[in-house]
């Protein structure tokens, strides 16, 4: 019986990735954190989800205990880095959930691979920017460059969480181990992704399911325009939680775990009985 989370890494597509692993089975849940985050972000579902198959949340290049050289940063890249992980791991059948930019990372593995991957699970990401928040991201972009890092985390923890959100030392720590480089680059391959949004969900063949969070204005609209996401792919479906700011899966891990997990039943990657389960934290 797999007990504990197993720490382990391997070369993909030339860096090296940390990730944790746990639990076995023909599906795999591939946990994708946000620009700047690390593995963390996803410990609630590590637990959660091992009950149901393997599930595997890495590092991406350039944050956390993964390698960061300077290179090139961009979504593409973070998924090409990330299927070559899931060929290294003779994973078939992937449910990829990512937060954040782990969400576009998300969208563009399964747009791509959909030999592999079965269903995509967005978490408060941005799709369809308007001009307000792609001025906020330019924004970040040049503060990266010109500013002592810790000012912009701290405007970005500002920004992303409620005053009553739990997490926001973890995320801190988190985005204290990733390079300027990293973040600019990040930043500026999200804007350039999000133009090409219309043709990649014309060609989306994978389920998708978005979850919303609440902004500290409680007006989340300006991150994704979902009406937009709705004309392109009419299948959508959505949800969103309650009491948590940008990263739910730490905050309100119950709530996102129920979604996701209705969302696969319904799709049917998952049983529709399933006994009742703990969702407990690692």
């Amino acid at each position: 019986m797999n007990l504990m989370p197993a720490e382990k890494e391997k070369i993909c597509n030339g860096v090296r990735l940390f990730f944790l692993e746990k639990g076995q089975g023909d599906l795999t849940f591939l946990c994708i954190h946000n620009t700047g985050g690390d593995h963390r972000l996803f410990i609630p579902q590590l637990e959660f989800f091992s009950q149901f198959g393997r599930v595997v949340i890495p590092d991406l290049r350039g944050h956390g205990k993964s390698d960061k050289p300077k290179q090139k940063y961009s979504i593409e890249i973070y998924g090409d880095d990330l299927f070559s992980l899931c060929k290294e791991l003779s994973l078939n059948n992937v449910v990829a959930i990512g937060s954040s930019t782990g969400g576009n990372v998300a969208l563009e593995l399964a747009c791509r691979h959909p030999e592999l991957v079965k269903a995509a699970i967005m978490v408060d990401c941005g799709m369809f920017f308007n001009a307000k928040v792609r001025k906020k991201i330019q924004e970040y972009k040049v503060k990266v460059q010109q500013d002592p890092i810790s000012t912009t985390i701290e405007e970005i923890l500002e920004d992303s969480c409620l005053p009553t959100d739990q997490c926001k030392d973890l995320m801190r720590d988190a985005f204290k181990a990733v390079p300027a480089y990293v973040w600019e680059k990040s930043f500026a391959s999200l804007l350039k992704w999000d133009r090409d949004n219309k043709t990649r969900l014309l060609d989306c063949k994978a389920p998708i399911l978005y979850i919303q969070a609440c902004a500290p204005s409680n007006d989340r609209s300006q991150l994704a325009n979902l009406d937009k996401f709705f004309e392109y792919y009419p299948d959508l479906m959505t949800g969103k939680v309650v009491g948590s700011g940008h990263y739910p899966s730490l905050e309100v891990d119950d709530q996102v775990n129920a979604m996701i997990l209705q969302f696969l039943q319904l799709k049917r990657l998952l049983p529709n009985k399933i006994p009742a389960m703990k969702n407990q934290a690692v």
